[in-house]
C-alpha cells in the first residue's frame, strides 16, 4: 500500500514514468490492532504521578473523546461555552472535516473552569509563555513509566478509546457515540463495542438476579392438553 502511494505521488510530480508496479498486487489483510483503553484503576495511577498539564489532558481525553494532538492542543477558549456547557471542535482540526460539539460532564467542566481561572492564553492547554503545546507524547509516556504502565500499549489515543469504551459500557448506543466522537463512518465505532470482562460478568449476573427476583417465574401446569382438542375461534 505504501509503495503504491509512493509511485502514485512520483507519477503526479512527474518524477517517474511508466505504470505503477504496485498496482494489481493483492494486499494482505492485517488483523485489527488491540484497542487499548484505561480501566479506572489505571487512570488513578496515571493521575497520581502525571504533571498537572497531563492530568488535565487525561481527564479531557477520557471524558470528551477529542483527539489530543489535532483537537485538544488546538482548542481555544472561544471553543468552550460554559453557559451551554459544551466545547466545540472546529472543522479545520477535526479528522472528519466537520464541526462538532461535545457536552461537558462534571469532570471535564471542573478541569476547564480551573484552567480558565488562571489562564492568560487564548489556548486551553498552553505553556507558561502562553503558546500551545505541539505535542504531549513525551510527557504522557513518562507518566506511564512512572505509573508502572510502560510497555502496556498505552498511548494518548488510548484516551479516545477509553471515552468510547466507557460510553458503550454505560449503555450508550453506537450512533450517539459516533456523533459525540466525530466518527464519519458507523463501522469505525462498532469496533468499540467490546466490553470489559467485569462488565460482562455483571451483565450475566443480572440475568440470574432477575430470575431469583421472580420477574420470570411463572406457574408450571402439569396438565397436558392434546393439540387435537384445541379450538381456534375466528
Amino acid at each position: 500500500s505504501r509503495l503504491k502511494a509512493l509511485f502514485n505521488a512520483a507519477l503526479k510530480w512527474e518524477l517517474y514514468e511508466g505504470k505503477n508496479p504496485a498496482v494489481g498486487v493483492q494486499s494482505v489483510e492485517e488483523p485489527e490492532g488491540r484497542l487499548r483503553f484505561l480501566d479506572y484503576a489505571e487512570e488513578v495511577q496515571l493521575l497520581k504521578v502525571a504533571p498537572p498539564i497531563v492530568q488535565d489532558v487525561i481527564v479531557i481525553g477520557t471524558n470528551c473523546g477529542i483527539r489530543i494532538a489535532s483537537e485538544a492542543l488546538t482548542l481555544t477558549w472561544n471553543n468552550v461555552d460554559f453557559l451551554r456547557n459544551q466545547l466545540t471542535v472546529n472543522a479545520a482540526f477535526a479528522k472528519a472535516g466537520e464541526t462538532r460539539t461535545v457536552p461537558l460532564n462534571s469532570r471535564a467542566r471542573e478541569v476547564l473552569v480551573r484552567r480558565k481561572a488562571v489562564s492568560s492564553s487564548e489556548y486551553v492547554f498552553s505553556k507558561p509563555n502562553g503558546l500551545p503545546y505541539k505535542s504531549m507524547d513525551k510527557l504522557f509516556t513518562r507518566a506511564c513509566e512512572n505509573a508502572g504502565l510502560a510497555d502496556t500499549g498505552l498511548s494518548l489515543h488510548s484516551l479516545r478509546h477509553t471515552f468510547a469504551s466507557r460510553l458503550v459500557m454505560s449503555g450508550a448506543d453506537l450512533r450517539t457515540i459516533q456523533v459525540l466522537g466525530g466518527w464519519r463512518d458507523l463501522s469505525l465505532v462498532q469496533r468499540y463495542g467490546h466490553l470489559s470482562p467485569g462488565h460482562c460478568i455483571q451483565a450475566i449476573e443480572r440475568i440470574a438476579g432477575e430470575f431469583h427476583n421472580g420477574i420470570h417465574n411463572s406457574p408450571v401446569s402439569s396438565d397436558v392438553v392434546n393439540l387435537a382438542e384445541r379450538r381456534v375461534s375466528v
